[in-house]
């Protein structure tokens, strides 16, 4: 991470009382700004680099480009994120796409530890980032636009009539990039389900009205004044390494299961835990299915290589140590159903992503549907090559 630096007498700097009443912020505020690098090169006696102080003024964030090599990116690199301790009781092995946090600890500013910070912060500031910002710690997985959103914004602008006071701010080349939420008093605990359920609903509108995808493609909420910021993300799956002796297939060997094996990678490779949730699904189902229609066809047991039950493991919560069947079941009306219709149910309202309760319901149960649908297919798969070792 980018440390304070020794005051270049080749650059224009500020006093930190200064850029406070620039920014029209808060001691507090301030402080956390600076703490956490939003305010971008800080010299060792608290002074603001003029360049970043009026970057952040414009744009509410650092963005990298080539004549700015004062700052570096901060990605969360797959190393770094594997070397994440695990929650409690998931066990040695991690698995993918479950939720997590990554706090961005800076050494050398004074910040507190995570627990400290969780003590003494008493409101936050939240970025929901359009497009990935390389020095906001976006993780590796982090999907958006090839280029700039295509919802141009000259200046940044405050939404009137927001719960909390709600910016949209462009990046340089003009395009609406940023949407931040303040909570000056809100619980920091909360702060993101807060945050979600007043952004979310600014861009849903913009998308319709404006009719241009606005994919929200990382966050970061930021501790006032602590300026530990955290950003939540899935965690990855272990990098692997395809080897020149490992068997390469044109395509997969079973063709009654392509529609499967095809909704998997559609549903790893999502961002958005509503597509994953229901292509997993479908997955897992049509898996199911072809061996259904082997075993009518075969009068025989199906094989199984790995166990169809959820590991007994933190990341499954309430699934854990049950069968697939009966995860299915449980799942069936809450989320599959809720996500496939949005039309009126029999019972309840559709699941989308107009809620963070909704949204963070979702992506806690891809996980589950993930292993299942995995598991499953290796089923499968080991079922149709016994054909070939013991035919009928």
């Amino acid at each position: 991470m980018p440390e304070n630096k020794m005051q270049d007498d080749s650059v224009e700097v500020v006093h930190p009382v200064g850029a406070r009443h620039r920014l029209g912020v808060t001691a507090p505020v301030f402080e956390a700004l600076s703490r956490s690098g939003l305010l971008g090169r800080v010299t060792t006696d608290g002074f603001v680099y003029l360049e970043d102080l009026e970057h952040y003024d414009r744009f509410g964030t650092q963005w990298l480009y080539d004549d700015r090599p004062g700052l570096t990116p901060r990605v969360l690199t797959a190393e770094i994120l594997h070397d994440i301790p695990a929650p409690p009781d998931v066990g040695d092995e991690m698995y993918p796409s479950v939720q997590g946090k990554f706090f961005a600890w800076r050494e050398g500013v004074g910040m507190p530890t995570p627990p400290e910070a969780m003590e003494t912060d008493r409101g936050w500031l939240a970025h929901f980032y359009l497009s990935p910002n390389q020095y906001m710690w976006p993780a590796p997985t982090t999907m958006g636009m090839v280029g700039p959103t295509l919802l141009k914004l000259r200046k940044k602008r405050q939404v009137l009539g927001a719960k909390l006071t709600t910016t949209l701010y462009p990046e340089p080349s003009g395009s609406l990039a940023l949407v931040t939420v303040f909570g000056p008093s809100s619980p920091v605990e909360t702060a993101f389900e807060t945050a979600f359920d007043v952004a979310v609903p600014v861009l849903d509108e913009l998308a319709v009205k404006y009719d241009v995808p606005l994919p929200i493609v990382h966050t970061l909420v930021m501790g006032i004044p602590s300026g530990l910021a955290f950003t939540p993300f899935p965690t990855i799956p272990e990098i692997r390494t395809l080897e020149p002796g490992d068997r390469l297939l044109p395509r997969c060997p079973h063709p009654e299961l392509k529609h499967a094996v095809a909704l998997y990678r559609e549903g790893i490779s999502s961002s958005d835990p509503l597509h994953q949730f229901l292509a997993l699904w479908k997955a897992y189902m049509n898996a199911r299915e072809v061996r259904e229609k082997w075993g009518k066809e075969h009068k025989r047991s199906d094989v199984k290589v790995r166990k169809e039950i959820v590991p007994k493991a933190f990341a499954f919560g309430e699934y854990a140590d049950l069968k697939f069947g009966k995860v299915a079941d449980a799942m069936y009306r809450p989320y599959r159903v809720a996500l496939a219709h949005a039309e009126k149910l029999q019972k309840g309202e559709p699941k989308t992503a107009a809620s963070a309760e909704d949204y963070l319901s979702i992506a806690y149960a891809v996980p589950v549907i993930r292993y299942m649908a995995h598991v499953t297919l290796q089923n499968v798969r080991a079922t149709l090559d016994s054909n070939k070792r013991s035919p009928v």
